[in-house]
């Protein structure tokens, strides 16, 4: 999840899907600014260490590919390959089908 500074939505957005991402045994990683590493911290601690990683893009890579307007999911695969970009997604997301597409033992492509 790409995270905006002030984003006072984001602990209870990560809250709400962290359950569904860890089903499938994929990890959700909060990725901020280099500007940004207490809110990663209160995000971490808010969401629960064992459900939420976070991590300092320092130069903004991710940003600028992919926007800095509100959260930005980005679903991507071991191999790096990004599955689906979930621009601005609220509390009630449905990520399942998406998931499904980065574990290899059940996506659709085996």
């Amino acid at each position: 999840a790409l995270v905006p500074p002030d984003c006072p939505e984001c602990a209870a957005l990560l809250s709400s899907i962290a359950p569904s991402v860890g089903s499938f045994g994929v990890s959700l990683v909060a990725v901020g600014g280099p500007d940004q590493s207490a809110q990663l911290a209160d995000l971490r601690e808010g969401v629960g260490t064992a459900r939420l990683s976070a991590v300092s893009d320092p130069g903004e890579v991710l940003r600028g590919a992919y926007g800095l307007t509100g959260v930005t999911l980005l679903l991507v695969r071991d191999d790096g390959v990004v599955v689906d970009v979930v621009r601005h997604p609220t509390t009630d997301v449905h990520l399942e089908s998406a998931l499904v597409e980065l574990v290899p033992a059940i996506g659709l492509d085996t």
